[in-house]
């Protein structure tokens, strides 16, 4: 009997330790971009552009 609780618990842990490693259905679908306030901001965009074209001219 006691042989039979341990083999219980032995494949309850496995289980659970199975069930909480990361498989392929939890894998990243989408690669994330990062948004800033400063997409949205006309001022900067100008300034932004000006400073490029100034680089670019070096």
């Amino acid at each position: 009997m006691r042989r039979g609780q341990w083999l219980v618990l032995v494949l309850a842990v496995a289980v659970i330790a199975l069930a909480t490693l990361p498989g392929q259905g939890s894998a990243q679908q989408k690669k994330i971009v990062m948004w800033t306030h400063w997409d949205q901001n006309p001022e900067f965009n100008k300034w932004y552009a000006t400073k490029g074209a100034e680089f670019s001219k070096k």
